[in-house]
């Protein structure tokens, strides 16, 4: 039973194509997102190499042929979302979201085992700094790459704000990053939650009118585990707090994603009716 229509079921390609299937921007970390990426290209019919972009790199292909994009079924990658709602053919718009606190100290342990020379020199370089740094003072930094990536993170990546190089310009945090983070998040068909990756995974392959096999799909989706090399630092509680005064946006952000991705659940939830 369909229990509502997406924007795309019910738009023409404006190309005169007639109505046709969505691609899916599927907003994640590659890190984090390798499960899903695999799980939904196999779904989708398009094989496991699915369409990948670097920071920045979907942002320019929108401008120079955004068309080309639209060729592929499922495009993924950690950009900024800020573009997302100008591409000229029907989309899927994807994401997942994870627990800030959790999000920040696996960040904050990721970049210490990062293989730099996947970065450009001037961001290697940055990373490597950040590395002599303890957590403490990576929060309490004022220097916007450091800001940008352990303050807010996750509303600047929504906001799409969310500079990977030194000097780029960010908005400034505060009410205005959450609401830009929120305004942008309700255009999202699907945000689904790390830390329920099984439920999400189903709840995404049911909006996609995609059949969700549990033998074959669920082993591909990891349990949502964090990265996590150093348990006594995930259990010091007042670093967790420090962690909660820097990422308030983050927060504010994440429980009003709960509170949507909670209210889909319930409304997909089979109800016997045909």
């Amino acid at each position: 039973m369909r229990l509502f229509k997406l924007p795309f079921q019910t738009r023409k390609a404006s190309r005169g194509e007639g109505p046709r299937k969505p691609v899916v921007l599927m907003h994640i970390a590659e890190t984090t997102g390798t499960a899903v990426r695999l799980a939904l290209a196999e779904a989708l019919g398009q094989g496991p190499t699915s369409y990948w972009v670097e920071t920045g790199q979907l942002a320019s292909a929108w401008r120079t042929d955004p068309w080309n994009l639209a060729g592929n079924r499922l495009i993924s990658g950690h950009f900024g979302t800020d573009f997302i709602n100008h591409l000229p053919f029907p989309v899927f718009r994807a994401s997942f979201v994870r627990d800030p606190v959790e999000r920040c100290l696996s960040h904050y342990r990721f970049t210490r085992d990062l293989d730099l020379s996947r970065l450009s020199p001037k961001l290697a370089s940055r990373v490597a700094e950040s590395r002599t740094e303890p957590l403490e003072r990576l929060l309490a930094s004022s220097d916007p790459f450091l800001v940008a990536q352990y303050s807010n993170h996750q509303a600047r990546q929504f906001a799409g704000r969310s500079p990977m190089e030194p000097g780029e310009r960010d908005i400034e945090p505060g009410n205005d990053l959450l609401e830009r983070a929120l305004d942008q998040a309700t255009k999202f068909e699907f945000v689904g939650l790390h830390e329920q990756h099984l439920p999400s995974m189903q709840l995404l392959f049911r909006l996609l009118d995609l059949t969700f096999d549990s033998g074959r799909h669920a082993a591909r989706v990891d349990t949502g585990r964090t990265y996590v090399k150093n348990p006594q630092i995930h259990a010091d509680e007042p670093l967790r707090a420090l962690i909660r005064k820097h990422n308030e946006a983050d927060i504010a952000l994440y429980e009003a994603l709960v509170r949507r991705f909670e209210t889909k659940l319930r409304e997909a939830e089979p109800d016997g009716k045909e």
